[in-house]
């Protein structure tokens, strides 16, 4: 009866030592697994701060473009490059009076 109850209680110690391995190794698994996620995120953090800057810079650049297609696309500016391409603004206009109709019939 002695021998089974120390049988007994060595069962129990060694389940609880069983017990106590697996809740340390599974601690270490979850403790690793949460630096890796955090250094995961820590990265990617990076690159979203690097996408939202190179997005702000194509913003102003396209908005930099977008001024000088106005600009270019101002009569002003159009009449000034004609000038300088040498084309020359027309004081006498001819204009033919009315046109005959084609098929013309006496």
């Amino acid at each position: 009866m002695k021998q089974f109850k120390q049988d007994k209680e060595n069962n129990k110690i060694k389940t609880q030592r069983i017990a106590q391995v697996v809740v340390l190794i599974t601690a270490f698994v979850l403790v690793i697994s949460q630096i890796v996620i955090s250094n995961s995120f820590s990265t990617s953090g990076e690159t979203v701060i690097k996408l939202e800057r190179e997005t702000k810079i194509l913003e102003e650049e396209n908005k930099q473009l977008r001024a000088q297609i106005s600009q270019k696309g101002s009569l002003y500016y159009i009449e000034e490059q004609a000038l300088v391409r040498g084309f020359v603004e027309l004081r006498n206009i001819i204009s033919l009076s009315s046109a005959i109709p084609v098929a013309f019939k006496p």
